[in-house]
């Protein structure tokens, strides 16, 4: 995907959209064990869906398990994700 992002869209920087990408994961994997949403909600149910993802953007302060939940499980998706792409590095080299 990387080498996708970086052949089409020349002036954005990969590492950038994939953190971001992989902390979107992990912000989906909290609404999914904690607020018990699933993949078909945001077609069957879109308001409902958006609006809780509107109030914990609003209320980072009343939202905080979902903020630390986000940046923990994104942390280790980040850590996973790069020793994936070194091992693969290495294997090659």
């Amino acid at each position: 995907m990387e080498m996708l992002i970086a052949t089409r869209f020349k002036k954005i920087p990969t590492p950038i959209v994939s953190g971001i990408i992989i902390f979107l994961c992990g912000f989906g994997v909290y609404l999914g064990r904690f607020l018990r949403y699933n993949s078909w909600e945001i077609i069957s149910n879109p308001q409902i869906l958006i609006a809780d993802v509107f109030h914990i953007i609003l209320a980072p302060y009343q939202h905080s398990e979902a903020w630390l939940f986000t940046l923990g499980f994104g942390g280790f998706l980040v850590v996973g994700y790069w020793m994936f792409k070194n091992l693969t590095y290495l294997k090659n080299s």
